[in-house]
């Protein structure tokens, strides 16, 4: 009887050495091994071909990066240290925000997924393909167009900036108060910048209407328009007014001179 039990423990010995074996296989690829962590992505965002450096620990045996479904360009595991690894930004991304992803050794995409994961924005430099109109007057709206235009930090004309609403495609600008003549029309985003000359226009008045249409001499005229600021003069069929007021860049009025008859306001 006692050796037929010996001979049953025997027989269990190996089963049990293999059980510990197998268990202990296991806990790479189960998801209980000591995983990667990132800490940080510098930088947060870049070009196409950017060196970024990912900051974190145990990134030692990390095997794969990808930026959303792309392999990380120039990476080579064996450069890894403990607290660091270097890639670039591969082509074939869109613009936009993403996922730096790292994976560990035991782990990939199919079984496990990454073993750590951050934010990363991939920028393109804007691009400039069109202005209309081409020359315009300071206040007035003109329409860019391009692409990778809407995060747009700033638009200007020469050193003047200006007031703009960026979409993807198109921005829309109102012209500063610039020097008139040529000047570099240039937009800013994170990815870079693009160039267009754009030439500013002098600001001649414009008149728009007045009223009354008809008048007597002595009467007060009110005139609409546009950059009135700088008028020095006012007359009606050739007879300058003696008496008007500029109420301001939109808005002139005058008393109806003496001696005028039918006639344009110049």
């Amino acid at each position: 009887m006692n050796v037929r039990y010996f001979k049953f423990l025997y027989a269990l010995i190996p089963l049990i050495v293999l059980v510990q074996f197998t268990a202990c296989d296991d806990e790479d690829t189960a998801g209980n091994f000591d995983r990667p962590a990132i800490s940080e992505v510098s930088p947060a965002q870049g070009l196409i071909g950017t060196t970024v450096t990912i900051t974190g620990s145990k990134l030692s045996k990390v095997t794969k990066v990808k930026f959303g479904a792309v392999d990380a360009a120039d990476f080579n595991p064996s450069a890894n240290t403990e607290n660091t690894i270097t890639v670039k930004v591969p082509a074939g991304l869109d613009a936009g925000d993403t996922k730096i992803a790292v994976f560990y050794a035991a782990a990939s995409e199919t079984n496990l997924g990454p073993s750590a994961a951050a934010d990363f924005a991939v920028l393109f430099p804007p691009v400039l393909t069109e202005v209309v109109p081409g020359s315009a007057k300071p206040g007035k709206q003109i329409t860019l167009s391009g692409n990778y235009l809407a995060d747009a930090t700033t638009v200007s004309f020469g050193e003047v900036l200006a007031a703009f609403e960026a979409k993807a495609t198109t921005i829309t600008v109102t012209v500063p108060e610039a020097e008139a003549g040529v000047a570099d029309l240039t937009v800013t985003t994170p990815g870079g910048t693009a160039t267009l000359p754009f030439e500013v226009l002098a600001k001649t008045p414009e008149i728009v209407g007045f009223s009354p249409a008809e008048a007597h001499e002595g009467d007060e005229i009110t005139v609409d328009g546009f950059y009135f600021d700088d008028v020095q003069s006012v007359s009606v069929g050739g007879t300058e007014a003696t008496e008007f007021t500029v109420v301001n860049p939109t808005r002139i009025t005058f008393t109806v001179p003496v001696g005028a008859f039918t006639g344009k306001l110049p």
